[in-house]
């Protein structure tokens, strides 16, 4: 019997949306797409403030696309950069209690109300000799799922992950077991991580206030680590153009991040790079849950 999920990832301006359904060989499908536009910074004028008339605005599209589908369950996916990062060094072999102590001990040290946020723990692959676990701990605000979860509540559906953007992409990479380095490249962020046998070894982001710093943070820290054989690039601000450069400046190719090959598509999706981020997210949300 099929399984599907719902899964959204959130820009700046945007909204995308995708249905995605798995069949009992695993193999996964994007039925349908949805695109909306808004004409405010959803997050700033909504999850951050709760403006009562960007929500309006965001229900008005969102609810009636949502209720088209029998799935309770949406994933979301938000931008890395709405997120705090903490990279901890926790103890081996922990009981799953005492481990989530731990991290919320590790949260009350790095903010000043760790009550504000949820979490998640990122493996990173570390020495195999080291006697600690490396993990990236992710902390999401509360207030934006707590908004997310009253625009969506007039179609009946439940969140039943959140994703940060970057680990929502990594998602897409399970074929590649070579080391490679993923670059995300938004207008206003760069996130990078350099990834081994599908698990990260590295992941960081940077604020960007003008091109030259995607340049600049990209070739610093590909030049630092030269153990991978492939770069990989997406986002909103990555383009031919910033591929080529470089490609020329580091003398290895770089190229798109494309959706894997035996990841179906039953709609017309013009504009894949747009979705990646909401079709890996509903990916982990389909393997988690299952």
């Amino acid at each position: 019997m099929n399984k599907s999920q719902l899964s959204l990832s959130i820009e700046a301006n945007a909204i995308y949306l995708v249905n995605l359904e798995v069949d009992d060989q695993g193999q996964f499908c994007v039925q349908s797409k949805h695109e909306f536009k808004f004409g405010f910074d959803l997050y700033s004028d909504v999850l951050e403030t709760g403006r009562s008339k960007g929500m309006i605005s965001v229900i008005n599209d969102l609810v009636p696309a949502l209720s088209q589908y029998p799935s309770e369950n949406i994933s979301v996916t938000i931008n890395i950069n709405r997120t705090k990062c903490l990279v901890s060094y926790l103890e081996k072999d922990m009981a799953s209690d005492h481990y989530k102590q731990v991290c919320m001990d590790e949260a009350s040290k790095f903010l000043t109300a760790p009550d504000d946020y949820t979490w998640q723990a990122v493996p990173l692959n570390d020495e195999m000799n080291n006697p600690y676990n490396t993990v990236l701990l992710v902390f999401m605000p509360k207030r934006y799922l707590n908004r997310l979860q009253m625009m969506i509540l007039p179609s009946g559906k439940t969140i039943n992950l959140v994703d940060s953007s970057h680990m929502s992409l990594q998602t897409l990479l399970y074929k590649h077991e070579e080391p490679l380095a993923l670059l995300e490249i938004e207008k206003n962020y760069l996130a990078m991580s350099f990834l081994h046998q599908n698990q990260a070894e590295q992941i960081s982001y940077w604020p960007l206030s003008s091109e030259t710093d995607i340049a600049y943070y990209s070739i610093n820290q590909l030049q630092k680590n030269t153990n991978f054989q492939t770069i990989l690039s997406t986002g909103g601000a990555s383009s031919k153009d910033s591929m080529d450069f470089l490609s020329n400046a580091l003398q290895k190719e770089v190229h798109e991040l494309t959706l894997p090959d035996d990841i179906k598509l039953n709609c017309t999706m013009n504009d894949t790079a747009n979705y990646l981020k909401a079709i890996g997210s509903g990916i982990k949300a389909i393997k988690e849950f299952s």
